[in-house]
């Protein structure tokens, strides 16, 4: 990848550029699954700033940012007591470099150590070969009505704990 790539716990003051990362990651899909209406309903305004602000200072929530020359280029959100993974998005520009793969590996170890066996998620149809790629399984499919546009996407899980843990009691 060339630049040094630093993960870290999100602070409250990463909210900023965590929105702008999800903004650009969502406009930046050049797929015709999804179309301009609905790629635009989706990316989120300053309007969202708010809920972005209070999000890394909440006990419910794990969030890890990877960060260059202290930027903010990824993050990723686990949410403990849903037992699910609400967000991951990387800069476009870094697509590919393993960024994605590294926060969802911190999300998923993060999530053994609190007792999560099962993590799910809403995935992009774009995202949907990654996560698949992770061991995760569609579950189905759904859809979210945002700003009056119907946005496809896929819900994935994957089990995290073995299926028949030893317990010698």
């Amino acid at each position: 990848m060339g630049d040094d790539v630093q993960f870290r716990k999100a602070r409250p003051g990463d909210a900023g550029t965590m929105l702008s990362v999800k903004r650009a990651a969502i406009l930046g899909i050049e797929d015709d699954r999804y179309d301009e209406d609905q790629l635009a309903a989706w990316a989120p305004d300053g309007g969202n700033l708010g809920a972005f602000e209070a999000s890394p200072s909440a006990d419910q929530y794990e969030i890890r940012v990877a960060t260059i020359d202290d930027t903010v280029v990824g993050y990723g959100v686990l949410h403990l007591p849903e037992e699910r993974l609400d967000a991951l998005f990387v800069s476009p520009f870094y697509a590919g470099a393993g960024i994605a793969t590294t926060l969802l590996k911190q999300l998923e170890t993060a999530a053994q150590f609190a007792g999560i066996e099962r993590i799910e998620l809403t995935s992009s149809l774009t995202a949907v070969g990654f996560y698949e790629r992770h061991g995760y399984e569609r579950t189905g499919t759904t859809d979210r009505e945002i700003e009056g546009v119907t946005v496809p996407f896929v819900a994935m899980a994957r089990r995290l704990a073995p299926e028949d843990p030893q317990n010698d009691g």
